[in-house]
């Protein structure tokens, strides 16, 4: 009876010493998939940015206001709650840069888009913002 009752301690006393590591590795698992889940919002949403300001009719008269429409666009896309239920970013944590860009002597507007989102475990190696970056040409 004695012997049993050794044991049955050990097992709590391993479980104590597991506990905290499993804890930690659940909490990474679920920040990477946060991480993803927001890097696929972030690349769809600077995507459909960059196709609604390249099929402006009537185009901008100026590179300029692409590159305007262009955050513009982004940012709306990116703050508005989904119609899924889920949130949207707030506005302070989304930034959204754009330049113009010469190459072989057609104007581009590059476009970089940062959204910092807040991890359920901080002291997790995930990283805590997402950046994407996309280049479109500007139609004639």
């Amino acid at each position: 009876m004695a012997r049993s009752h050794r044991r049955r301690g050990s097992q709590i006393v391993e479980f104590a010493l597991l506990a905290p590591v499993l804890v930690a590795f659940l909490g990474v698992q679920v920040d990477a998939g946060l991480y993803f889940a927001s890097y696929i919002q972030v690349v769809d949403c600077a995507n459909a940015g960059a196709r609604a300001v390249s099929n402006l009719t009537p185009a901008p008269t100026s590179v300029n206001r692409f590159a305007t429409a262009s955050r513009e666009v982004i940012t709306d896309l990116l703050t508005t709650p989904k119609t899924d239920g889920g949130p949207g970013y707030n506005s302070a944590d989304v930034t959204v840069s754009s330049t113009i860009q010469y190459y072989a002597s057609a104007p581009y507007v590059d476009t970089t888009t940062t959204v910092v989102y807040k991890k359920i475990f901080p002291t997790s190696p995930v990283p805590s913002a997402v950046s994407t970056f996309n280049s479109y040409r500007v139609a004639p």
